[in-house]
């Protein structure tokens, strides 16, 4: 997930689709009325061009049609801030995403892999993407995966949870 926003966005979309077909099909039904009509009078004008026109309705694309931003500090958006920032604002996502799933019934389960989720953060904040990491391991249903090249950060987790990986 690298902006948050956008999957709330699509996920917003997923649950209005039947509103939303039934809109693109009003939208095609009278553009391509409007279309067919102007090609009969091009006929009149031109005959042979009119008979290489045909209307041809792209399908929309909602998820780029509808925008959301968490703006900050001088109305800065969340894109522009600093790799810190965005990564906890992403923990926050995660974890907001795992109690709005408890609410909701019958959801499969999900993985979230999280690559070096300590760059860029002071280490109060190392401290808290650590037990937000731990917090969503421990909820039924989600499975944590991180990498890391801090000894520090995997002591902070449960010894039986952390895999040393090496390649040959």
């Amino acid at each position: 997930v690298q902006d948050p926003m956008a999957v709330a966005v699509k996920q917003a979309l997923a649950g209005l689709q039947p509103d939303l077909e039934r809109l693109e099909a009003a939208v095609r039904t009278a553009t391509e009325d409007v279309a067919k009509r102007t090609i009969e009078r091009l006929a009149e004008i031109d005959p042979n061009l009119a008979k290489t026109l045909q209307p041809k309705f792209r399908e929309p694309k909602w998820e780029t049609v509808f925008k959301l931003t968490l703006a900050g500090d001088n109305e800065i958006p969340l894109n522009k801030r600093g790799s810190g920032v965005r990564r906890l604002v992403l923990l926050a996502f995660f974890r907001a995403e795992v109690e709005r799933r408890r609410k909701e019934k019958g959801l499969s389960d999900v993985i979230y892999a999280v690559e070096e989720p300590e760059t860029s953060q002071h280490p109060s904040n190392q401290e808290a993407v650590v037990e937000t990491l731990k917090w969503l391991s421990e909820t039924e249903g989600c499975q944590v995966l991180l990498t890391t090249h801090v000894p520090a950060l995997a002591g902070r987790l449960p010894i039986k949870s952390v895999r040393y990986i090496t390649q040959d």
